[in-house]
C-alpha cells in the first residue's frame, strides 16, 4: 500500500512531465509512421534519376569522341591525298625540266651536273 501511495504522490506531483514524454512519444510515432517509406522512394528515385543522367552523358561524350575522331580521320585522309597529288605534280614537274633536277640533286645530294 505504500508502494502505491508513493507512486500516486509521484505522479499527482509530475504529471506534467509525464504527459508532455507521452505526447513526445505519440508525435514521434504519428511523424515518422509513413515518412520512412516516402523518403526511401525518393531516395531510390533520385538513385535511378542520377545513374540515367550518368548514362546519358555517357552516352552523348562517347557519341561525341566518335564524331571527332572520324571527322579527324576524314581530314587526314584528305591531307594525304593532297600531299599525294602534290607529290605526283612536283615529280612530272622536275622530270620535265631537267635544270630544276639538277637544282633538287644539287641541293639536297650535292650532286653536280653533267
Amino acid at each position: 500500500m505504500k508502494l502505491l501511495k508513493k507512486a500516486k504522490e509521484v505522479v499527482v506531483e509530475y504529471w506534467e512531465i509525464f504527459v508532455a514524454a507521452f505526447m513526445l512519444l505519440v508525435g514521434i510515432v504519428i511523424g515518422t509512421s509513413g515518412g520512412r517509406e516516402k523518403v526511401a522512394q525518393a531516395d531510390a528515385d533520385a538513385r535511378k534519376k542520377a545513374l540515367d543522367d550518368i548514362k546519358e552523358g555517357t552516352d552523348e561524350a562517347v557519341e561525341d569522341y566518335l564524331d571527332a575522331r572520324e571527322e579527324n580521320l576524314d581530314n587526314k585522309r584528305e591531307q594525304e591525298s593532297e600531299a599525294d597529288e602534290k607529290e605526283e605534280e612536283r615529280k612530272k614537274e622536275l622530270l620535265n625540266d631537267s635544270s630544276k633536277l639538277d637544282n633538287v640533286l644539287k641541293d639536297k645530294y650535292g650532286l653536280r651536273g653533267g
